[in-house]
């Protein structure tokens, strides 16, 4: 087992690097620390080992006071959490321990500036991670289980030297090496099912094919190969529909079902938009429904994916339902109205820096610059419409529509209709042909 795990231990290129060795002085973290320690020297690493006495069974004290002697004797740095007692959780507690774990392990890393840390698990670890996966049902990147190699986060690392390895291997050096080792009395509760897979059901599969562990191990290695290309593949095709973090409606639709929905998946998942698979097809099916060319869902109290006429995009739950200001301004004299985003003024000249001007030879009663009002209607070259039939033409999104400007008279004759960006101006009356002009309404964007 030591020959082939220095060839395993060379794959991770950490040689006399430093290295946070997480122990429980269970027989596997046992075993990896004794390994690591008979490298050679142009192999072994920089230990420092990192031990949480969890505070949840009476020999804690016993493991603790095991692994300071153990550190002692070898002359190994030894970094400890303490999980109190009064921090444990009535429910969920195997959970919170490993979250509290993998917080003092960090921890630890930043302040001993170390980036990689170095776990036990062993093969019989991915088996019943694998069971349990499928058992319980997910996602199917989800049976990858335990790699390898995993990002923490922050320039750092976790690795898990002994995936190779069966826990009877472990066993097996344990006792030829005489290391000294401590059992959890936990790890023979049936009740949990973690525990009921390894006394059960591994057993059972092992004496079927003794090759067991190798074919999950192999599954896996596959699974996250093919999961890598695919999700590479996904990209390519996501940056393709992308247009300003907005996907192409019509493009993805286009699409054939299966990669659609896979389109998407990758889209929530790289915004941090994780789905159960019921809420992913309800999206979905909201995406795909052509009789509505747009709307909102939302997914959580904090965002939304709309839907418009073109593209579809994620935003924040308070942005997509944002009221619209009921601002007005009568347009008289020479008094602009003023906005946070342009500023307008009444003129009976030209006015050359304007990006837009809106002229008449009279100047119609009531002229007011407001936001939409049910019954708005405006002048077309076929006779009239009514500005909601206008904006429907024109697929201009609900969004959009809230945030337009309009200036029009009190019988509601719109004679501009534009945005809070330069050139967004959709609407645009003309005066009648040779006409006197007398009045110019001018707009003039603010520079940002």
């Amino acid at each position: 087992m030591e020959l082939e795990f220095i060839q395993n231990w060379k794959k991770f290129d950490l040689n006399c690097q430093p290295l946070l060795v997480a122990v429980s002085t269970g027989v596997d973290s046992m075993v990896l620390l004794d390994l690591l320690q008979h490298l050679s020297a142009d192999l072994r690493p920089q230990i420092t080992v990192g031990y949480v006495d969890h505070r949840l069974r009476k020999q804690s004290k016993d493991e603790t006071k095991f692994i300071q002697e153990y550190c002692r004797q070898h002359h190994l740095p030894l970094k400890i959490g303490v999980w109190d007692a009064d921090q444990h959780p009535q429910h969920g507690i195997e959970e919170a321990a490993r979250n509290f774990r993998y917080a003092f392990f960090s921890k630890t890393m930043a302040e001993l500036k170390i980036s990689t840390l170095a776990t036990a698990h062993h093969a019989d670890d991915l088996a019943e991670t694998f069971l349990m996966k499928l058992l319980r049902g997910g996602e199917l990147s989800q049976l990858v289980g335990i790699a390898p190699c995993r990002s923490m986060g922050q320039g750092r690392q976790v690795i898990r030297p002994l995936l190779p390895y069966s826990k009877q291997q472990l066993y097996d050096y344990a006792r030829q090496h005489q290391l000294t080792f401590f059992e959890d009395e936990t790890n023979h509760d049936d009740d949990v099912l973690r525990n009921r897979i390894r006394h059960h059901i591994i057993p059972q599969l092992k004496q079927e094919n003794p090759r067991f562990l190798d074919h999950v191990r192999s599954y896996t290695q596959q699974l996250r190969s093919t999961l890598k290309v695919n999700q590479q593949i996904l990209q390519q095709q996501l940056t393709q529909l992308l247009e300003d973090d907005r996907v192409s409606l019509p493009a993805w639709l286009q699409l054939d079902a299966a990669m659609r929905r896979a389109v998407l998946k990758e889209y929530l998942i790289q915004h941090g938009v994780p789905l159960h698979q019921r809420q992913f097809a309800e999206v979905s099916s909201f995406l795909e429904n052509r009789q509505k060319p747009q709307g909102t869902f939302q997914l959580d109290a904090k965002r939304a994916v709309v839907k418009e006429y073109m593209h579809f995009y994620l935003i924040s739950r308070e942005k997509a339902f944002e009221k619209v200001s009921n601002q007005s301004f009568l347009i008289q004299g020479e008094t602009p109205a003023s906005t946070a985003t342009f500023e307008l003024a009444l003129n009976h000249h030209e006015q050359r820096d304007a990006d837009e001007q809106l002229r008449f030879s009279r100047l119609p009663a009531g002229l007011t610059l407001r936001h939409r009002l049910p019954g708005d209607w405006l002048r077309i070259r076929e006779g009239t419409k009514k500005l909601t039939r206008f904006l429907i033409d024109k697929k201009i999104s609900q969004r959009e529509r809230q945030a337009l400007w309009v200036i029009a008279d009190e019988k509601q004759e719109v004679y501009a209709l534009f945005g809070d960006q330069p050139n967004s101006m959709i609407y645009l009356s003309q005066p009648v042909e040779n006409a006197t002009i007398r009045y110019i309404v001018a707009i003039k964007y603010r520079k940002r």
